[in-house]
């Protein structure tokens, strides 16, 4: 259970995390933006979506390496393969 469903707060905070910046998925629905700034928005959350995943990706990809490398004895070379 994340902290914050346990202290009350909203069941999408950690997306809202990584995003780094809550207020804009509710400023384009909301009709407080005008065209040319929500395409910039669109291009801005995108950005920040596929950095988040490239950073996740690539630390999942080490960790899960080392782990099968040293955890489970089958050396470094397999653990990345």
């Amino acid at each position: 259970m994340f902290d914050t469903q346990a202290a009350g707060g909203s069941a999408n905070a950690p997306s809202w995390l990584l995003s780094c910046n809550g207020a804009t998925q509710s400023t384009p629905s909301s009709g407080g933006t005008a065209l040319s700034g929500a395409v910039k928005l669109v291009f801005k959350e995108a950005r920040a979506g596929l950095f988040n995943g490239l950073i996740l990706g690539f630390l999942s990809f080490i960790f899960i390496g080392l782990f099968v490398a040293f955890v489970k004895g089958k050396g470094v070379p397999f653990g990345f393969l």
